[in-house]
């Protein structure tokens, strides 16, 4: 017959103490929860520890921050705009009278007020063309639609040439109605 061979086999060795991975401390946690509530350095240090450390446990942990932190940051400007327009809204009578106009509601107004900072005066004459045209005379329409586009190379060469002597003349003198 043959013989068979019998292989040993070997029991791994068991210890008393059980086998320690790459686990991270309380403290360890506890000192990334501080570093990432620090308003600029922690957004870049949670957004460097998602991709760089060789930790799975530090990578999950800041993936897990960086959601809070955008779901915490959308959250709060909701809640925000939504405040400032509704105390907006219950000003805009109070603002209406204080600017000697009338908007309709706070986006107009912020959209006007977005247009003087990016210093876009076409914009703004085509916006209150109306008004404009009541106060300086309908025979300012070619001037106001003018302005309107932005394109200003006619318009200076029609003041050279004395075209609007008269109403820049009556500006000077403050003989003009407030836009209302």
């Amino acid at each position: 017959m043959d013989e068979m061979q019998v292989t040993p086999v070997v029991a791994p060795e068991i210890s008393a103490e059980p086998e320690k991975k790459d686990t991270v401390g309380f403290w360890a946690f506890l000192g990334m929860i501080v570093l990432f509530s620090i308003p600029v350095v922690g957004f870049i240090s949670c957004f460097v520890m998602m991709f760089a450390p060789k930790n799975q446990n530090i990578k999950n942990f800041a993936r897990a921050a960086m959601v809070w932190m955008v779901v915490t940051a959308l959250v709060t400007l909701l809640v925000v705009g939504g405040i400032v327009a509704l105390v907006g809204n219950m000003l805009l009578p109070q603002i209406n009278e204080a600017l000697g106009m009338e908007f309709s509601d706070v986006m107009e107004l912020a959209a006007v007020a977005g247009m003087v900072a990016n210093k876009d005066y076409g914009g703004l004459v085509g916006q209150f063309k109306e008004p404009i045209l009541e106060s300086l005379g309908e025979e300012f329409e070619p001037l106001i639609d003018e302005l309107a586009t932005g394109d200003y190379n006619q318009l200076i060469e029609q003041v050279q040439n004395g075209e609007y002597t008269e109403a820049l003349e009556s500006l000077q003198n403050g003989e003009y109605q407030r836009l209302e």
